[in-house]
């Protein structure tokens, strides 16, 4: 529906060869640009990379894809539900241990290891999910309406973080975002290029932030519902190698930061309430020596 929205508001640009709409995965960019005639033209190589990390609002919006908590319809998630292969969000909370549960609500949810206990039982103990409703009771019959100390701890933000870890899980998106950045966007731009990135959340938001200045997001994988290296600090430790006086070793790093990040002026916040939580980061291509382009 996005993609169909996108394409017939922008038809001039594509009549002109200027926009090109195209399905896929951010993972998948460097591949999928190989198809696009403009890029081979270009030599295999872009000026400038935009990533905008935002669920799509038509997906939102639709009860019937089960992404949000104020609206009832099927606990699906998966953005592509033309996937029958894919589990869905009521795979997760009907099928997963609760251990798998926690673990899910701590890394992707930010939740502590008490609040993500007690989540995590209320939806097993309330099984079997098959709608948004659901989950939401599930996730309300523990949680308070308002939180006295935070309003953070209050039911609404309770239920957009755990609705966006199950998403994430769903979709693979932590494993995308890390391919995408780490690998797939520095072999797309140019040296001298730009990489600009929007992010909604703190993960997006970090993993940025460490790839454009590491060059990569050593705790940000696959959770494997035992020993997550997000959580595990002395497995933290062992992923990146340093020298004695701490530096990473490895490849040169392929950007360099420009400018601080951005968040939306308050006239956009206030014609798109969805700006709000929209951070945007920018970085360079450095040459493969690690050394600015002239």
């Amino acid at each position: 529906m996005a993609l169909e929205t996108a394409s017939q508001r922008l038809r001039e640009f594509i009549d002109r060869g200027m926009f090109i709409p195209h399905r896929s995965n951010f993972k998948d960019l460097g591949s999928s640009l190989l198809g696009i005639k403009q890029y081979k033209e270009a030599g295999g190589a872009a000026d400038g990379l935009l990533m905008d990390l935002g669920v799509s609002s038509h997906q939102i919006d639709s009860a019937e894809r089960g992404f949000s908590f104020s609206r009832d319809g099927p606990l699906d998630m998966r953005m592509d539900n033309s996937r029958n292969d894919q589990m869905t969000a009521a795979d997760i909370c009907n099928e997963y241990s609760e251990n798998g549960i926690i673990e899910i609500l701590r890394t992707f949810a930010d939740e502590s290891t008490p609040r993500a206990r007690k989540i995590a039982k209320s939806i097993i103990d309330n099984r079997p999910h098959r709608t948004t409703t659901d989950l939401v009771n599930a996730v309300a019959a523990v949680t308070p309406e308002f939180a006295k100390n935070s309003r953070r701890m209050g039911r609404t933000a309770t239920l957009a973080r755990v609705f966006q870890a199950m998403r994430m899980i769903v979709n693979e998106e932590d494993s995308s975002l890390t391919e995408a950045l780490a690998i797939a966007a520095p072999s797309v731009v140019r040296p001298g290029g730009r990489l600009a990135v929007l992010t909604y959340h703190s993960l997006e938001d970090r993993a940025t932030k460490r790839v454009m200045k590491d060059g990569h997001d050593p705790w940000l994988s696959v959770v494997d519902f035992g020993v997550s290296p997000l959580l595990d600090k002395k497995a933290r430790r062992t992923i990146v190698e340093k020298d004695l006086y701490g530096n990473e070793l490895g490849p040169p790093k392929p950007w360099k930061t420009v400018g601080k990040p951005q968040k939306a002026a308050q006239a956009e916040v206030e014609a798109n309430g969805r700006a709000r939580s929209a951070t945007l980061r920018v970085a360079e291509r450095l040459c493969a020596d690690g050394t600015m382009f002239n």
